[in-house]
């Protein structure tokens, strides 16, 4: 316990900290939330207007928030983003750390469109050690769909690359997410076949 003494000071800090934030969680977490599933496909000043008017709705509502909302100190923590920074090559501005924010936290999979293949280099190096597959639309069938059942089986990520307007049949009936729970495991529709679902997918 004598080793620790020295962390009492920044521990009786944070322990502040996190009593003062306790009363923001509900309206920060409303506000991330919508962000998250809306805001995605729009550039950084319409996001700002966006947020500007939920915060009046919310607030009108009479839920706090906090006046220094962002999406960064809501939903990450400064060690994650510094390691999407250093170690996996995300560029270091606020619209590009939110967009990976919002990549991570959403249900759905992202449609990104990344004319400098900065996302791309950032979601290669990313998921490098956890086996990424990248396929691209010009990929024979039934190599693709090979790669993907076995994503789906064994949690593995997939990346398409180049995606145009028209992504084929394989992908969208993975894009739907059609599941089901079968004797207590989960499902995921793929094509006409249902396989074992590993959530890391």
């Amino acid at each position: 316990m004598d080793g620790l003494s020295s962390e009492r000071v920044s521990w009786k800090k944070r322990s502040e900290d996190l009593q003062n934030a306790s009363k923001y969680i509900l309206g920060n977490t409303v506000l991330a939330s919508g962000v998250v599933a809306y805001l995605g496909a729009f550039p950084k000043d319409y996001r700002s207007e966006a947020i500007k008017s939920w915060i009046k709705l919310i607030t009108d509502a009479d839920i706090v928030i906090s006046k220094e909302f962002s999406l960064r100190s809501t939903c990450s923590d400064e060690l994650t983003i510094g390691n999407w920074v250093d170690e996996f090559s995300l560029p270091n501005d606020e619209l590009s750390i939110e967009n990976a924010i919002i990549l991570k936290e959403s249900s759905r999979y992202p449609l990104i469109i990344d004319p400098q293949i900065q996302a791309n280099r950032w979601l290669k190096k990313l998921f490098k050690k956890k086996e990424l597959i990248v396929i691209k639309p010009s990929d024979d069938v039934n190599d693709v769909t090979n790669h993907v059942s076995r994503a789906i089986q064994n949690g593995l990520p997939v990346l398409l690359e180049n995606a145009g307007e028209n992504i084929g049949s394989a992908i969208e009936s993975v894009l739907e997410q059609s599941k089901k729970r079968e004797g207590g495991i989960e499902m995921m529709k793929f094509l006409d076949k249902f396989y074992t679902y590993d959530k890391n997918f």
